[in-house]
């Protein structure tokens, strides 16, 4: 190798000028290159991405399953390249946001955090769709699917308390991933807005608290046991150092409900994956034949959350032929912002605001 080397200089110092030159900026060229399509930067994309038939991924045993709801997706990535980043700049559909490393979940920890918040996501999508359709119908729900289970019996669900999806990065304390939170102070836990009110209330003359953790939870190595603990400081303010979720286990689902696995992060389909399965749960779609699309984390009471990459979601829909899209009520105005630059005075899909799963139900209630 050092022999090479040594020939290869000795025969481009007998080179012209002109080739030393071209040699260099090619070199040069290269190096430049190299850089700006491997080199790593602080920031996070977001661009358009593509829409998801929700009914696709949902089957109901002896449920209709033809209802044509979709979900929307964005394409997402954090430390864009430099190239990238002059793409996106150029690209008014896109967004590119500074991201901190030292404090934001990096790529492995946030994909993992958005495969929980998936999971979740779906746990609640059939829990809210199983007691709308039993507060709507509860004798024909009881004869329609089997006359000998008792309506109190279709379906069971345990809310088991609040499940560690991921830790800030500030975090040092005892608390891992994927362990559920039972107690607080010795109070049993039973949903995450009490939890986080008794908290703030507790923290007000105290700078630790005490929490009961269950580790391994369901599997042969299940232990559970206290912890103390206290909130990081970040610029100048208290926070919660872990993302926590609500974690309810269901039993005896009748009908049973199968959800297809898919590559899908994080909770933003939620809402039309319960308009799915309730749609599903019915002899006929309740969808009016409309082409239904829309976006919203869906919380275990029926609550429609705020979700990231709004606009991009806007831009996707309007790539397909819906007739509605569903947004919740808190990202209504970017939303809507966006929906009229690409509309301006046309007519689009209608636009519809949600807060809670009954305003989605709503909706087609009203052109029935």
């Amino acid at each position: 190798m050092i022999s090479y080397f040594k020939n290869f200089f000795k025969t481009f110092k007998d080179r012209k000028l002109s080739f030393k030159i071209s040699f260099v900026v090619l070199v040069l060229l290269w190096i430049f290159l190299l850089v700006i399509t491997v080199v790593p930067l602080n920031y996070e994309m977001t661009t358009p991405g593509v829409s998801t038939k929700a009914t696709a991924d949902v089957y109901v045993v002896n449920g209709n399953n033809r209802g044509n709801i979709y979900t929307l997706g964005v394409y997402g990535k954090r430390k864009v390249t430099i190239f990238e980043s002059w793409l996106l700049k150029a690209d008014p559909k896109s967004d590119l946001e500074p991201y901190d490393p030292k404090t934001q979940l990096d790529e492995k920890e946030y994909n993992r955090y958005g495969t929980v918040s998936h999971n979740i996501a779906n746990i609640n999508a059939i829990y809210v769709a199983f007691n709308a359709y039993k507060a709507k119908y509860p004798s024909q729900f009881k004869t329609h699917y089997n006359p000998y289970l008792p309506p109190e019996k279709i379906m069971d669900a345990e809310y088991k308390g609040l499940l560690v999806s991921a830790l800030r990065k500030e975090y040092d304390g005892p608390l891992k991933p994927d362990d559920l939170i039972t107690h607080l102070n010795g109070k049993l836990i039973v949903s995450f807005d009490e939890f986080l009110a008794d908290l703030r209330l507790h923290l007000k003359t105290n700078d630790d608290y005490e929490l009961t953790i269950v580790r391994n939870y369901n599997t042969e190595k299940e232990t559970s046991f206290p912890v103390t603990d206290r909130p990081v400081e970040k610029d100048e303010q208290r926070i919660l150092p872990y993302y926590l979720e609500d974690y309810i286990r269901l039993h005896k689902l009748e009908p049973l409900v199968l959800l297809s696995k898919t590559n899908t992060i994080g909770s933003s389909g939620g809402a039309m994956t319960a308009l799915a399965i309730y749609d599903a749960m019915h002899h006929k779609s309740i969808t009016l034949g409309l082409n239904v699309v829309g976006t919203g984390a869906i919380d275990m009471y029926g609550n429609i959350k705020s979700i990231g990459g709004v606009r991009q979601k806007i831009i996707t829909a309007s790539y397909g032929k819906f007739d509605v899209f569903f947004v919740p009520q808190a990202n209504y105005e970017e939303a809507k912002a966006e929906y009229d630059k690409i509309y301006e005075n046309k007519k689009g899909f209608d636009l519809v605001a949600v807060s809670t799963f009954s305003d989605i139900l709503a909706y087609f209630e009203a052109g029935e």
